[in-house]
């Protein structure tokens, strides 16, 4: 007998259905620091901001200072996901040497995003202790559960100052604080370098792409990827000099879960079982 194609396009159908339903399932877990600045600027709840692929709802807003550090589930400031729940136990830790403002527009909730930032002090990196202001500006978040650890999770770093051509490096360690903040852990992804690439009203996002110094990239956002680790300490480091003065400003960061794949996989699999079962029935 002969296919029926108003009967071969409703199994169709049935597939991408079901796809398109798991799809709506697997959407990523998401926790995100935007730091408003000295002009205190926020995102509301309803404000959708990030990065392409990354934009998400429920930012959380602070200052320059993160509270004390977390050697227990009680240290450091909670924070809420991308649903505006707080998420159990993770608790975040931050501070700067000051904290100013890129001048983006804040009419947009990107350009909010993009506008406060943590300041650092011009001077390059020095010892293993996080008490110094030379190595600040850095967030650490703490106690990541299995959301984010067992698939794995992208971490995302925004950088826009107000001097085009400022910047420096960029990189993730573990966490180490069995000495309070005196000792710094061992790096864990790779080293990005970004030079400030102007206004974020001018450029919009622009990835991070380049590992070398020598090479930076004139961008805004960095995406590192495939960490596991439940605590991690975001870093930066003053390196390129505009006017005498070098600058590695930290807007804001994500955490964003890997989803995973394989209950997608299964989901295309039976519908195209199906589709297979009712081509053969027809």
């Amino acid at each position: 007998m002969k296919f029926s194609g108003t009967k071969t396009l409703s199994a169709a159908a049935v597939v991408v259905t079901l796809c398109s339903g798991i799809s709506d399932q697997a959407q990523a877990a998401a926790i995100g620091l935007n730091f408003n600045g000295n002009d205190n600027v926020n995102l509301a709840a309803g404000d959708l901001a990030g990065a392409p692929g990354y934009a998400q709802l429920n930012w959380n807003n602070f200052d320059k200072y993160g509270g004390d550090f977390p050697n227990t589930t009680t240290g450091g400031t909670s924070v809420k996901d991308e649903t505006g729940v707080t998420v159990p136990n993770v608790r975040a830790d931050f501070d700067a040497t000051g904290e100013f403002n890129s001048g983006s527009s804040t009419a947009t909730p990107n350009g909010r995003l993009m506008n406060g930032y943590q300041d650092s002090n011009g001077n390059p990196n020095s010892g293993t202790s996080l008490n110094s202001d030379q190595n600040r500006p850095y967030v650490g978040i703490f106690n990541l559960g299995t959301d984010y650890t067992s698939g794995g999770y992208s971490v995302i770093v925004y950088t826009d100052g107000d001097t085009t051509g400022r910047g420096g490096a960029f990189w993730i360690e573990t966490a180490n604080y069995s000495d309070g903040r005196n000792q710094t852990g061992t790096a864990i992804t790779p080293t990005y370098y970004a030079q400030d690439p102007g206004n974020f009203n001018d450029t919009g996002f622009v990835q991070v792409t380049s590992i070398i110094s020598g090479s930076p990239t004139q961008g805004n956002y960095i995406v590192f990827t495939g960490l596991t680790s439940a605590n991690i300490v975001v870093r930066a480091d003053e390196i390129y000099d505009v006017g005498g003065f070098k600058r590695t400003p930290i807007n804001g960061i994500q955490i964003v879960a890997i989803p995973e794949p394989a209950s997608m996989a299964i989901a295309v699999a039976a519908g195209f079982g199906l589709l297979g079962r009712r081509r053969r029935l027809i």
